[in-house]
């Protein structure tokens, strides 16, 4: 027997952020295969394709079953309407010949704000010459500072964006026509070689709101709300109204202190603060809401474009800093809202069980004791929550790291968070496992062997 559970009611009150390891066993092998994949460089399309298939095969042959590449909006859509995939398809192809599936990223956001990030990508010029002309096209901060990492979700439904006829497009229209090309252009590749599409959802990809990005921000601060902009203020305005409230200025405005600013320090965050009061509850669903709307219009769009037979995924930050406070600042400027009894997991669970899409959730090599007691972390019962929600909603899961690493002891810890949290969760379907990222130093002998080793634990079973 690999793990040893103190009981099954331990397991079925899911524990607290430390007694789930205090009544589980370490273990070296996970209890179900978790497919291991391996993200390809962010410039993927401009590595010598040699080179790529030398690496591509060295992955290949250590267990990988895949990998993960960015296909990038301005690279793709260089005019309006008007798509070229040639950058990719030899990437594709050599996929197909090694026999190697893809999860292919369907990058709408820009590259260059997030930790890691060694490469810079804009968004369409076309984009960026529409946000001149059309106030909103872009999220915007209490402070009037713009965001140019991913268009606004309030503009989701505006025709602000350029086409191939004098018809202006909506960014969700603008989204779906990537799709469709897409699947046009690779038909003859999906369901074999292609078997998940990620649909970026916002900054990095991910279903949230640009709340921390490096050029204003430095970890652990709580970061900004993003939701001045013309757009989103005048939904939120829109919406207190219905709500009975008389002042519609954000009750966020003046009360969040900076983007580096502890919980404490706000009138908003702090213990007892803005947050836990009816208008600061009622803004936080709100906030929350839109976000998910985004996330459930776009899926949908996907859903329909791809049909059934591709798995669609949804990636969802690991936002694990302020989590051991009672506002869990740091997620509610991000969009995940988690307090007061609000449970913004289980209801992006339900939305992603909607259209059959996978709940991709990072940071699973995180350890609470690495983290600076002063960001009151705890990236181990983030995960345990989000695998829970995943669960009990029936969607399937999967995971990332957050940052880069080569050592074996960062692999041990995704085996055993992924082995803990099938444990404590036997009807999770964690599907697979995605490692950032594909570079000279991961095919040393040295590493690659730890790589191999990795793999071998996670896709053993429990007679393996």
């Amino acid at each position: 027997m690999r793990w040893a559970v103190l009981g099954s009611a331990a397991v079925a009150a899911g524990l607290g952020a430390l007694g789930w390891f205090k009544f589980i066993r370490d273990d070296e092998h996970v209890m179900k295969t978790v497919d291991v994949y391996v993200m390809l460089q962010l410039n993927a399309a401009e590595i010598p394709i040699d080179q790529l298939c030398k690496q591509m095969k060295q992955l290949k042959d250590v267990g990988v079953k895949g990998v993960m590449m960015d296909f990038w909006w301005s690279r793709v859509e260089k005019e309006p309407g008007y798509y070229d995939w040639s950058d990719y398809e030899k990437i594709v192809l050599l996929a197909k010949e090694l026999g190697l599936r893809m999860q292919c990223v369907m990058a709408f956001h820009t590259c260059g704000e997030a930790d890691g990030d060694n490469f810079v990508v804009k968004l369409p010029y076309w984009v960026i010459e529409a946000a001149k002309r059309i106030p909103g096209v872009f999220y915007e901060d209490e402070f009037g500072v713009k965001s140019e990492e991913y268009i606004s979700i309030g503009a989701d439904l505006e025709r602000i964006l350029p086409g191939r006829s004098l018809v202006k497009r909506t960014p969700i229209e603008a989204y779906s026509g990537f799709f469709k090309d897409f699947k046009r252009h690779f038909k003859s590749y999906l369901g074999s070689t292609i078997t998940e599409v990620q649909v970026g959802l916002g900054p990095c990809g991910e279903l949230r709101y640009p709340g921390y990005a490096l050029s204003k921000w430095t970890f652990p601060g709580i970061g900004a709300f993003q939701c001045y902009d013309p757009f989103l203020l005048g939904d939120y305005q829109r919406y207190a109204r219905q709500k009975g409230i008389e002042n519609t200025v954000p009750p966020t405005k003046g009360t969040c202190g900076s983007y580096n600013s502890t919980p404490e320090e706000t009138e908003f965050f702090k213990t007892d603060g803005l947050y836990a009061t009816s208008e600061g509850q009622i803004f936080l669903e709100w906030y929350f809401s839109r976000l998910a709307e985004h996330g459930d219009r776009l899926l949908e769009g996907a859903r329909t474009v791809f049909g059934p037979e591709i798995t669609l995924s949804c990636k969802v930050a690991g936002v694990h800093w302020c989590y051991n406070t009672a506002s869990r600042a740091a997620e509610a400027t991000s969009g995940y809202y988690h307090a007061n009894g609000f449970d913004c997991y289980g209801k992006l669970s339900a939305m992603l069980k909607k259209h059959n899409a996978t709940f991709l959730f990072t940071c699973m090599e995180k350890k609470d004791k690495d983290e600076p007691s002063e960001g009151r972390c705890s990236p181990q019962s983030l995960v345990r929550e989000t695998a829970r929600s995943a669960s009990l909603n029936g969607v399937k899961y999967g995971g990332e790291n957050a940052l880069e690493f080569k050592k074996w002891s960062f692999y041990r810890q995704i085996v055993k968070t992924a082995a803990q949290c099938q444990t404590l969760y036997p009807d999770l379907h964690y599907e697979c496992l995605t490692l950032l990222r594909l570079d000279e130093t991961l095919m040393k002998p040295s590493h690659i062997n730890h790589l191999e080793q990795f793999i071998e634990r996670m896709t053993m079973n429990e007679s393996g």
